[in-house]
Order: structure tokens, then C-alpha cells, then sequence
């Protein structure tokens, strides 16, 4: 679904919607935990029809969202702090999700846990749940975490790799957001070889010096700088790559029915 991006509007659920006609579709942040209300509700609504047709039980659902929250928006935390939104960013505000997921009658004792995930996992978990297998010519890099929706330990993966780059300004003027790194669970290596622990610095504001971290950090940084290589080299500027498409993948359409709606 499209919540909870901007314009930030508000919903039937809001309680200026009746009397507020002529400003239902302007944009205004005090709308935005409306929304996000909305969408829980929305997400209810599927569990409700599932649970209905009797195939929740046997459905692994799986909610998250594709960046951070907007930087119109600003969270005060638990302790006082506040944290503004780093969409657009590749901070901990800007890059780090939460993911919500839940397998029905399969899935193991509710628990939150830390291991690292991002969205190249997600074909191969729902292949794993499905019991079909990813064909080896499609070459993904993904890892299921359908071990440990269900409780068990599962292999978690070492690190996660991003590449973010709006590309608004070409090759002549290189986007100044645009960048790449590999992070583990509390160190990120940028591609400038900038490096941070963003466990304890969530703002990225004092990078460390090569050699100038604990023995831990060191290590860190050593082996998230060898799995980088690994990649394609790439600066900000540079033409993105062909569109690939995975071989002999079947593109079906679907055609909703009212009554699916």
C-alpha cells in the first residue's frame, strides 16, 4: 500500500475527515500517525479475511517498509531523545526498517530478533515456505529467514549490502546522497572508506580512523573491507547498470475481482 508516503493526509479514520472537506488532500505531518493507524488497521483487515477463508494458519506474512520515515517527521523516543527521519538517507534513519512477520500456526513463540535481513531475502524465504526452488541461473544472493519466523536458529547472514543512488543529477553532477556500503550488525564501511559504529554513534558523526578502533572495530572493518571488494567498483556518477531479468521467468497476470477488493 502506498501509506504511509507523503503528502500527509488525512484518513476516514481522522477526526476532522467530515468537517475538514476542502483540506482532506493537504499535505500536513500531525497526519501522519493517523495514517500510520490506518495502515494497522488495513493490515488487520487482511489477517481478518485470511483468518475468515482459513488460510491464515497457513500464510506467512511479512510487513515492512522500504525506507525510513520521512524527514518531516520527527519521533520522540522512550528516554526523551528525538530522531528525525532520514528518508532519502543512508543512516540508521534513513536505511533501517523493522520487520514484522508471522507464519500462522507454524511459526515459533513470539520473540524479537536481531539478525540481519534485507530485501534479497525475501524470494528465498517465501520459496522455502512454498517448497520451491530458486533456479541456480537466476544467480540471487539472498538468505531465508523462514528458520527463524518458525523458532529455530536458521543461518543468519554476516552482513547486508546497500546501494542507494537517486541518479537525479547524471554523470555532469553525481547525486550527493548517492552511496553504497556493507554494514554488519554494528559497523558500516562505506565505498570512501568511511567507517562507523553505529551502535554507538546512530548519527554516523565520528567516523573512525583506519587503525584508530578497538580490536573488535579493526577486525570489522578489515573483513567488511574484503567482502566490498567483492562488488562491482561504482563512484557516484556512474551509468547504472542493464536491467537484467531473471531467465525463463513466467510473468502471469493477475485480474482482481471486485469481490477480492
Amino acid at each position: 500500500m502506498v501509506l504511509v508516503h507523503d503528502p500527509f493526509v488525512a484518513t476516514p479514520k481522522s477526526k476532522d475527515w467530515a468537517a475538514n472537506i476542502k483540506g482532506r488532500h493537504k499535505n500536513n505531518p500531525r497526519y501522519f500517525a493517523d495514517m500510520m493507524e490506518y495502515c494497522d488497521m488495513m493490515v488487520g483487515r487482511l489477517v481478518a479475511k485470511l483468518k475468515k477463508d482459513g488460510l491464515y494458519d497457513n500464510t506467512l506474512i511479512l510487513v515492512t517498509g522500504d525506507n525510513g520515515t520521512n524527514t518531516q517527521i520527527t519521533t520522540r523516543m522512550k528516554d526523551g531523545t528525538t530522531i528525525r527521519g532520514g528518508k532519502g538517507m543512508t543512516t540508521e534513519a534513513g536505511t533501517r526498517e523493522a520487520l514484522i512477520a508471522t507464519y500462522g500456526t507454524r511459526q515459533g513463540p513470539v520473540r524479537a530478533c536481531d539478525d540481519l535481513v534485507d530485501f534479497t531475502d525475501f524470494m528465498p524465504t517465501m520459496a522455502q515456505a512454498m517448497g520451491i526452488a530458486i533456479p541456480k541461473e537466476w544467480d540471487t544472493d539472498g538468505t531465508s529467514f523462514l528458520p527463524q519466523v518458525m523458532g529455530e536458529a536458521g543461518a543468519p547472514r554476516k552482513w547486508v549490502f546497500c546501494h542507494y543512488d537517486p541518479f537525479k543529477g547524471g554523470p555532469a553532477k553525481p547525486d550527493p546522497q548517492a552511496k553504497r556500503y556493507i554494514r554488519d550488525r554494528r559497523y558500516k564501511l562505506y565505498s570512501t572508506g568511511a567507517f562507523y559504529d553505529v551502535q554507538a554513534d546512530i548519527f554516523e558523526q565520528h567516523p573512525i580512523a583506519p587503525g584508530a578502533g578497538t580490536k573488535e572495530a579493526e577486525q570489522a572493518r578489515q573483513y567488511l573491507s574484503g567482502e566490498l571488494a567483492k562488488f562491482p567498483p561504482w563512484k557516484a556518477g556512474d551509468i547504472p547498470v542493464k536491467w537484467v531479468e531473471y531467465p525463463n521467468l513466467k510473468v502471469r497476470p493477475l485480474i482482481w475481482k471486485k469481490q477480492d477488493l
